[in-house]
């Protein structure tokens, strides 16, 4: 605008803001004073009071200026420039790496009454447009105010099963967020209310989306899930879902979960439930809360065997760069087992000494015999190998590439499974439980 050319085009307003405006680079004391004038004539105008705020927030004064946005949301809460400022505060929120603006922001929230956080947050998240967006409002809602997740954690709940009717795979960021982000706080409410089928429903797609996890190579990770930060030991915050949803159940077997390391204790458990006499099978056990006890935590135990196994053999399973598993293109074979120990002793002078006094203490355990290419270069020796497969008792297992696996961890993994298996297998109501989870 010239020099006074179109002042007088202004309204009174719009002169106090303009004149403000112009003294804010060369005197901030005077701009201010231009607003204090504005503020006194005209207190019900958007523009001067926004125009505070802009002045207060420009001059880092974080407490001046939150005032003022707390006038704003008070007084002008249907105006599309203020919401806009809301969101970007929002985004700010969420922000996992802030930078200095966003940080500002982010201390400029925290200045407002507790009342007004929660409206905001509350008010952003319902004239969102963006599903995701409105899932991240309401899950920093959550995170924010402790006290609104049992209302506002179940209604995120809802939203997230349905956004991810539109998705063909479980490894997607709704999914993601529900099992990482939501369940593990909001399984943790006191006074929460969720009906068993909806919980029974919830560990499903948690055992589906880790194990789809673990089992997809990191290279077809990408692009998959929004946050393509790689996750932190899953099969302990499977293990951790499984615990807390068996919590809110009723389930003693879940008292275990807190470690990926008492797989075997649990096993027992399951074992010991299952001979004091758990409703598995008949009229009383069908459908009954024993079964899918058993059913899910004895499913967890057996998938965390198999992939324990599967790694042990093959130790860059679903590593980058590797192909099917086995780094070379053939096919991986996992559950291959031996309980009778091989005759080699004449053919193979390596394997005749290898002695095995666990077999001696305890004959159940079995040898390991899994088909595996042999990796390039020269064989180690120390590897042990029978008409090109590797075999492993307690006394240690070729790695590939050299070293020895821990064929004890080996042996154990194997025999876990094998034993989950039988469960699973063993009762009608188990097999028909296992049968949904495959299709």
């Amino acid at each position: 605008m010239a020099p006074d050319e179109d002042l007088s085009q202004l309204t009174d307003e719009e002169y106090l803001i303009h004149r403000a405006k112009e003294q804010q680079l060369v005197d901030p004391c005077a701009a201010k004073c231009w607003m204090i004038t504005a503020q006194a004539l005209f207190p019900k105008n958007f523009g001067i009071q926004f125009e505070v705020y802009q002045i207060e927030k420009a001059a880092k004064n974080v407490k001046e200026a939150a005032k003022c946005l707390g006038v704003l949301l008070r007084e002008f809460s249907l105006e599309p420039v203020l919401w806009r400022e809301v969101d970007s505060i929002m985004t700010a929120l969420r922000h996992t790496t802030p930078d200095p603006a966003s940080s500002f922001l982010t201390c400029l929230f925290n200045m407002l009454p507790k009342d007004v956080q929660l409206s905001m947050v509350v008010s952003a998240a319902e004239r969102s447009q963006d599903t995701m967006t409105r899932c991240r409002l309401m899950l920093l809602l959550t995170t924010t105010f402790p006290e609104t997740t049992a209302h506002h954690g179940l209604q995120l709940v809802e939203s997230l099963l349905a956004a991810e009717k539109h998705c063909t795979s479980p490894l997607n960021p709704y999914r993601r967020m529900l099992v990482c982000d939501l369940l593990p706080r909001l399984l943790q409410t006191q006074g929460l209310e969720v009906r068993p089928k909806t919980l029974h429903n919830l560990l499903s797609r948690a055992i589906e989306f880790y194990i789809t996890y673990v089992t997809t190579s990191p290279k077809l990770l990408q692009g998959t899930l929004e946050n393509e930060s790689k996750m932190e030991d899953p099969w302990q915050q499977l293990f951790t879902v499984v615990q807390l949803i068996g919590w809110n159940l009723g389930w003693d077997l879940v008292k275990g979960f807190q470690s990926t390391s008492n797989r075997e204790v649990i096993l027992q458990r399951i074992q010991n439930l299952i001979e004091g006499g758990a409703r598995l099978g008949g009229p009383k056990g069908e459908g009954g809360e024993d079964v899918r006890e058993v059913l899910y935590t004895t499913l967890t135990i057996f998938l965390h065997a198999l992939m324990d196994y599967t790694k042990r053999l093959y130790p860059d399973f679903n590593s980058e760069g590797s192909s099917g598993g086995s780094g070379t293109g053939a096919p991986v074979m996992t559950l291959v087992e031996a309980f009778v120990y091989p005759d080699t002793e004449a053919d193979d002078p390596v394997m005749a000494k290898r002695s095995r006094p666990s077999l001696d203490d305890d004959p159940t355990i079995p040898i390991i015999t899994g088909s595996r290419p042999t990796p390039p270069g020269p064989t180690p020796t120390t590897t042990p190998t029978v008409g090109g497969a590797v075999v492993g008792g307690l006394g240690g297992v070729g790695g590939p590439g050299g070293g020895i696996a821990a064929a004890g961890g080996l042996s154990q993994a194997l025999t876990t499974a094998i034993k989950c298996w039988d469960i699973l297998k063993s009762y009608d109501q188990l097999r028909t439980g296992l049968e949904k989870h495959r299709t």
